[in-house]
């Protein structure tokens, strides 16, 4: 963890191009205030604003990301009229009125503390500018600087389900519903762990509402979504089941790879649009995805079968005898496929999959190497309904 400050009299601010420096402290001396993920460089470069915006995308997207709601004309919590920070002229007709009512005053606090590229407000027009946090049920009119912003955004109350909910689509690739007493009971679970995350997976991915062990009421109203496997979900499935690390080149931290992330990079993924609380999650199978699948998948047999050098903490195949051969074939069957021995298609899995190897090194044609026809063998495997497919 890094703590972040203002500098002392006469102190100086860290230095943003000292690498070395910041990897290696723990303190941030910034005059700029950076409290809560809606003030980070990350953040605010996703949703940029203006001066016609005027940090109205800042807020309608700190509220979709901390409460999974955004301001949308329907909120009924009470409020006073023409609050402080009201922007007239927008809010004039009684149309805009409903949404500017709770955007502004809280948007307020946004302007009064960044200029519109979000670094430090110089202007006094703006940094004296008072406001009021009204959302959802909650108002606070004891509210001005930045740090009052995100103590109501961490304490609303609609944080957990939020964040449950938000988990529910990663895993479902759909919502659940919010009355499930299922749901509501992983929410409460979530919330005496003083919301740690290990807590929330833990519950949810166990829950009857992801595994369909038992009936659920979500199951019931939203059915069983069987969702293509996308990107972040392809890739930290093949980084865990197979030791490898990064494979697709996700974090910008390390060193750039090639081949793999130039592929990965094309396939579906999931996301959100300006404005919207529910996530894009593409689910369909495409060409696109099956082609790129299988290029990924064949760059990776290339990584792991009978490879002299493989990467670090990498699981290896080995073609050099029927033995190798069929330990091989067990471990695609069990660990990539991810079949248990007491699933009746496990059998099935690995008799077709040794079908294949055999087929392809006596194929009469073009006859496979004992490694080509393993590495053929590992693509087919990753290519399952059960590598690339969730929900089946």
């Amino acid at each position: 963890m890094v703590s972040i400050r203002a500098p002392k009299q006469g102190e100086a601010t860290t230095t943003f191009y000292d690498a070395a420096g910041l990897e290696s402290g723990s303190e941030l001396v910034l005059s700029t205030p950076r409290v809560g993920f809606f003030t980070t460089p990350a953040f605010t470069a996703n949703w940029q604003t203006n001066l016609s915006n005027s940090m109205r995308v800042t807020l309608n997207q700190a509220l979709i990301v901390a409460t999974g709601m955004q301001v949308d004309g329907t909120d009924s919590t009470p409020i006073m009229k023409n609050p402080p920070g009201l922007d007239q002229a927008h809010a004039s007709t009684p149309d805009c009125y409903g949404c500017h009512q709770y955007l502004d005053p809280t948007r307020s606090i946004l302007q009064a503390t960044y200029s519109d590229n979000y670094g430090q407000q110089t202007d006094p027009n703006w940094s004296g500018q008072k406001g009021l946090f009204a959302f959802q049920g909650v108002v606070d009119t004891n509210i001005s600087t930045i740090d009052d912003l995100a103590r109501n955004l961490a304490t609303h109350p609609k944080v957990a389900s939020a964040w449950v909910e938000k988990l529910c689509y990663y895993a479902n690739s759909e919502a659940c519903t919010a009355d499930d007493p299922e749901f509501q009971s992983i929410v409460s679970k979530f919330q005496a762990s003083t919301f740690s995350w290990k807590t929330l997976v833990e519950q949810l991915l166990s829950s009857p509402i992801v595994t369909n062990a038992t009936e659920s009421q979500t199951a019931t109203e939203q059915g069983e979504m069987v969702s293509i496997t996308r990107l972040d979900h392809l890739c930290a499935l093949l980084d865990s089941r197979l030791g490898l690390g990064d494979v697709c080149g996700l974090d910008l931290t390390k060193p750039a790879r090639v081949g793999i992330p130039i592929i990965a990079a094309g396939l579906p993924s999931d996301g959100y649009g300006r404005g919207a609380p529910v996530p894009v999650l593409p689910t369909q199978p495409t060409m696109f995805l099956r082609a790129g699948a299988e290029n990924i998948c064949e760059l990776v047999a290339q990584t792991l079968v009978d490879n002299p050098k493989p990467p670090d903490g990498a699981k290896t195949y080995s073609s050099a005898s029927d033995t190798d051969v069929d330990a091989a074939v067990a471990d695609f069957v069990s660990n990539l496929m991810a079949l248990e021995s007491s699933d009746p298609r496990a059998s099935q899995a690995a008799a077709i999959l040794k079908s294949h190897y055999q087929a392809a090194l006596g194929d009469s044609q073009s006859p496979a190497t004992p490694t080509e026809a393993l590495e053929s063998t590992f693509t087919v495997a990753c290519l399952s309904p059960s590598v690339l497919g969730i929900g089946n």
